[in-house]
């Protein structure tokens, strides 16, 4: 699987990515002690 870069306002490194069933919320965990949670609108890989 290809990978993606994405900005989620982390200040340090993210370890976890966890996509909901439907594919419309996205959850990143970091070594900041932070857990993000957003929509995920688009998510495309580029060949």
């Amino acid at each position: 699987m290809p990978s993606q870069k994405f900005e989620k306002d982390h200040q340090d490194t993210v370890h976890d990515v966890a996509m909901d069933y439907y594919g419309k919320s996205l959850a990143t965990a970091s070594s900041d002690s932070t857990i993000k949670n957003s929509s995920a609108v688009s998510l495309s890989t580029k060949d």
